[in-house]
């Protein structure tokens, strides 16, 4: 059995009915292609959580714990390209950043999305062909096909989104008759090999797989 969530991944608004609020949102969930606005709730709790954290560094007395604590958050949203060239040798340029994290909004995370990176990326027309294309398992990371939307990407990895090697939208995915005729003709041609399909060394793959895990380690 799954063990349950500790904590709620979204937050409800306090003013269900605030009309500013609600139009500020629609235009959010239009400009991203969100699916409800569940989605972007989550985001604005990601972001007040961040917040909180970064105000009560600042106002914390003890320095030591000001340096390691923000240098650990600093990292984090450097690591996910919200932040860039960050000093964490330097205690006033950790207290500069911190007081930036304070200025940060929901559209700086929603830019991070992998829905919105593929629509940046010119892979699509749109952020919602972009939702699409996701979802159909059309777009890869390092090799390693992805099929969340919301997936955080990395600064690292962000030059690594492309079409997935076979798929259709790539032109390498063959057709039914494509492949029926490479299937007669791998056989005629396994037929007068010498046998060397079969003597394939299996763990070559096996090292092949570890090298592709190894790659994708570094995915948030």
């Amino acid at each position: 059995m799954a063990r349950p969530r500790s904590h709620k991944r979204s937050k409800n608004p306090k003013r269900p009915y605030d009309r500013d609020r609600l139009l500020e949102e629609m235009k959010l969930v239009g400009m991203f292609g969100l699916k409800n606005k569940r989605e972007l709730w989550t985001i604005q709790k990601i972001c007040d959580d961040i917040k909180r954290r970064a105000r009560d560094l600042l106002i914390s007395n003890d320095e030591k714990q000001q340096i390691v604590d923000g240098r650990c958050l600093l990292n984090k949203i450097v690591k996910i390209g919200i932040f860039e060239d960050v000093d964490f040798r330097d205690r006033s340029d950790i207290v500069k950043n911190l007081e930036k994290v304070l200025n940060l909004t929901p559209v700086n995370f929603l830019e991070r999305r992998l829905q919105h990176r593929v629509f940046e990326a010119g892979l699509s027309k749109s952020v919602h062909q972009a939702r699409v294309m996701i979802n159909q398992r059309h777009i890869s990371i390092k090799g390693r096909i992805t099929d969340k939307p919301g997936y955080i990407v990395s600064a690292e990895n962000e030059g690594f989104i492309e079409i997935a090697p076979f798929s259709s939208l790539g032109g390498n995915k063959l057709s039914k008759r494509k492949k029926k005729n490479r299937g007669h003709t791998g056989h005629q041609e396994d037929n007068h090999s010498e046998g060397t399909v079969k003597n394939i060394n299996e763990d070559s793959y096996l090292e092949e797989d570890n090298e592709v895990v190894k790659m994708v380690e570094g995915i948030i």
